[in-house]
């Protein structure tokens, strides 16, 4: 499901990124079970849910969606057949925190490989009585001020919190979470009721899925939110938010915050109203099975963090301490073996149109650029501190700005996603102006927040048009925003901005991004398997009478009758295939054989004849392959030449053979330094503590010495970060050669930023220095690490002994 983000939507744009966490190893407690009424009514949710009526079905919906916009049962008929039965609970009333049920995580990230807890958070977790304790029947998480920082990973932190989690103690698939809980008030302060999959540590972040079943920001006491984050929602997620009626807030009552989990979707309550749904069909139809990751057992979090992406600034001091009190968590599961199938999709923040079907037709869906139609087709959104009304006026649209907030992006005003192609190119047009000078930004991007359009500039009172273009190298699903937040110093002063006749678009231009071309910084071998032709091969024979140069059954053939008297009387070249770039390791393959023994010469050298590889190779009758490795010292223009003259320092054959070469490739190793010349330059090596070990360079190879592999696959590893951007559909070749001196598992993992994984492999080290590859298929364009763990691995039992492992000549080329 695609989240259409409404006005009320204040967490939707914000990039909530999953706090690193430890501990996944676990079972479930079986209390004695008692039996819970649902007290959700099929009345009481037909009154509060605003299931759609009269929809008006798209003409050109696939009949997937139209089967999925005809549904008619809801959460109503589902609630008839749930009988929940009580499986696991904390009630919170001895005199301390049940350390059977939980476990802390310590300290501000750093020691989990992830500082700030991925959120650039400002508190220190403890498991200290002053920041978690039993009180009145309550569990209380108590954030402080302190007067002497906490000091982690070289940084200082001057407040304490606390973050219990079950991971290890209780897990569960599916059933019923209730919380209630008393939430605190204050800039800075971040709530959160949430889980976290129990596979965690096995697949990482998103691919184990977060449910976070209520979020309240300090500062916007009067909203919650639930959201669910997954492979492709990533850290956006599937969000909805919920606000009390009457202007009420959530911090000055308690209340009850649920999540009903079946196989089928996830519903989100407060005090019993259901306020969001997320179909697994839905799901399944917007991003593919692969977001659904919902199955599996979660553990549950309860944390009070103070700062970070959403947490926002800290306010006045007299906020702290804070409180966040919950009376009980109960968790239970559904007994009833009966189900109610094929509900209704989560149409409340989305009409069904914006499904696929409309989507289909990709800008065609942009509307209402001149505001005929009032704001009808467009978003807002307003955090941050920001403070702005969005309105039309006289046919404009207009920002009435009292404050920018306190980021770049505190106020928005948007449409989308739109389904844009690859090699189209777009147009961005519109009229601007703003009372007072200031900055604006005008964004296209995608749900990852990567930029297909950045443009930022000064507007003044006078009305200007702007008009910006675009070629998409991908397709992609983007949204075309203007970003009105803070730039730079504070404005400090009310003002308004108009906007009109927006026109987003087209332009008919078509570019043919796969073809190479003068500029191009990839090397590319063409016609490197020679069907039926020369294309773009040069051949050179210094006379006749030394022989040929034809294709034969698809191969190359040179048919030598004589090779001279120097190396270069008979050659295949292919000129100027790409500029090649200073550092970057690449390989060139190629699969040849003679009729008759003799050497062969394979150069790659640029304009002036410097070479940056030169190799002789014997050839036999035999049919072989070759993969040869250089790394280029300069940026430089290059050129690949194959020789069948005479050889440096030989004897002429003086008889007629044949050579033939086929499957000629040039692939870049995306990896820098996978050779280790020397030193671990573009490497991250990465250690929980030092006593685990420590790794370094010997003998030209990455060697990771391992004095005690820790509890965790993670403790131990190198890593690459951010090493290319892959292309989507494309697939890729992962090499390397590794040993180990004792007998042991090594895993190596492709993901991304999110921890989500497109390669993930372990292999079975021995003394004996052996090659490895892998392949793998990129579903989409996306950024990507390369990381090799040496840590404790799932399942094994640890060696207890120092021992080391060696790694050399890494790769990641594309096939």
């Amino acid at each position: 499901m695609v989240r259409k983000i409404t006005k009320n939507s204040k967490f939707s744009i914000i990039l909530i990124v999953c706090l690193f966490t430890v501990g996944v190893l676990y079972f479930t407690l079986s209390p004695s079970k008692e039996s819970y009424a649902s007290t959700v009514t099929p009345e009481k949710i037909n009154d509060t849910y605003d299931y759609p009526t009269n929809i008006d079905i798209p003409e050109d919906i696939d009949p997937e969606g139209k089967a999925l916009l005809t549904r008619t049962k809801t959460e109503a008929d589902e609630d008839k057949v749930e009988n929940w039965e009580l499986t696991w609970s904390d009630e919170f009333d001895g005199e301390e925190i049940d350390r059977t049920k939980w476990t802390y995580e310590i300290g501000n990230g750093a020691d989990y490989g992830n500082p700030g807890w991925g959120n650039s958070e400002l508190e220190y977790y403890t498991d200290e009585a002053q920041n978690s304790y039993i009180e009145d029947g309550n569990l209380v998480i108590n954030a402080v001020k302190e007067e002497v920082p906490r000091e982690e990973a070289g940084q200082e932190f001057f407040y304490t919190s606390a973050k219990l989690t079950t991971s290890g103690l209780f897990s569960q698939a599916h059933g019923r979470i209730e919380v209630r809980a008393l939430l605190p008030e204050g800039d800075g302060l971040w709530s959160a009721i949430w889980t976290l999959g129990a596979n965690f540590n096995e697949v990482g972040w998103l691919p184990s899925g977060e449910i976070d079943i209520m979020e309240l920001i300090g500062r916007e006491p009067e909203t919650i939110a639930g959201t669910l984050h997954g492979p492709l929602s990533s850290g956006l997620g599937i969000t909805s938010d919920y606000s009390l009626p009457e202007g009420k807030k959530f911090t000055d009552d308690y209340h009850v915050y649920s999540l009903e989990w079946d196989e089928d979707e996830l519903e989100f309550y407060v005090d019993d109203t259901l306020y969001h749904i997320v179909n697994k069909d839905e799901s399944n139809y917007e991003y593919g099975e692969i977001e659904w990751v919902y199955d599996n057992p979660q553990y549950l979090i309860l944390n009070l963090a103070v700062g970070g992406h959403l947490g926002g600034a800290v306010g006045e001091d007299n906020i702290f301490p804070s409180e966040m009190k919950i009376d009980y968590v109960r968790v239970y599961e559904d007994t009833n073996p009966e189900t109610v199938e094929e509900e209704m999709i989560d149409t409340i923040y989305e009409t069904p149109g914006v499904i696929k079907g409309e989507k289909s037709s990709g800008i065609d869906q942009f509307k209402n650029g001149n505001f005929d139609n009032g704001t009808d087709g467009w978003d807002t959104y307003v955090g941050f501190a920001g403070d702005a009304e969005i309105a039309t006026e006289n046919g404009e649209t207009k920002i009435a700005i009292k404050n920018e907030g306190e980021q770049f992006y505190s106020i928005q005003y948007f449409q989308g996603f739109f389904d844009l192609e690859i090699g189209k190119e777009y147009v961005v047009e519109f009229d601007a102006r703003s009372t007072i000078p200031r900055q604006f930004q005008v964004v296209v991007d995608n749900r990852a927040y990567e930029r297909y359009l950045d443009e930022t500039f000064e507007l003044t009172d006078s009305t200007e048009t702007y008009s910006f273009k675009f070629v998409m190298p991908a397709n992609d699903s983007v949204s075309f925003k203007y970003l009105m937040g803070l730039f730079n110093e504070p404005i400090g002063n009310e003002h308004n901005i108009y906007i009109d006749n927006v026109v987003f678009k087209e332009t008919g231009i078509v570019k043919d991004l796969e073809s190479k071309n003068d500029e191009s910084t990839d090397i590319l071998i063409n016609n490197g398997s020679f069907d039926d032709s020369f294309d773009a091969w040069e051949t050179y024979i210094l006379s006749d009478e030394l022989g040929e140069i034809t294709v034969e059954d698809g191969q190359a053939k040179f048919a030598v009758k004589n090779e001279g008297d120097m190396f270069f009387t008979i050659s295949l070249n292919q000129m100027n295939i790409g500029k090649a770039k200073k550092g970057q390791e690449y390989r060139v393959t190629f699969d040849a054989n003679s009729s008759l023994p003799r050497k062969f010469q394979v150069i790659v050298d640029n304009k002036d004849y410097v070479r940056y590889l030169d190799e002789v190779v014997d050839l036999t009758t035999e049919n072989k392959s070759y993969e040869f490795t250089l790394t280029i010292p300069n940026d430089d223009d290059i050129n690949l030449k194959f020789f069948a003259g005479l050889i440096d320092g030989e004897e002429p054959l003086t008889k007629a053979h044949d050579i033939f070469i086929d499957n000629v490739k040039f692939s870049t190793n995306l990896v820098m330094n996978g050779t280790f010349e020397d030193s671990l330059e573009s490497w991250e090596p990465f250690l929980l503590s030092e006593e685990l070990g420590e790794i370094t360079v010997e003998e030209g190879k990455a060697k990771i010495m391992v004095q005690n592999e820790g509890d965790m696959f993670f403790t131990l590893s190198l890593n690459q970060m951010n090493v290319a951007t892959l292309g989507r559909e494309q697939e890729y070749i992962v090499k390397f050669d590794a040993s180990s001196t004792l007998p042991r598992k090594l895993q190596v993992i492709v993901d991304n930023k999110d921890y989500v994984r497109y390669l993930e492999e372990v292999i079975d080290l021995t003394a004996e220095d052996k090659s490895y590859e892998f392949k793998f298929t990129m579903p989409y364009k996306d950024d990507v690490n390369l990381k090799f763990f040496a840590g404790l691995m799932d399942g094994e039992d640890p060696l207890y002994k120092t021992h080391e492992i060696f790694l050399d000549n890494v790769s990641l080329t594309s096939k």
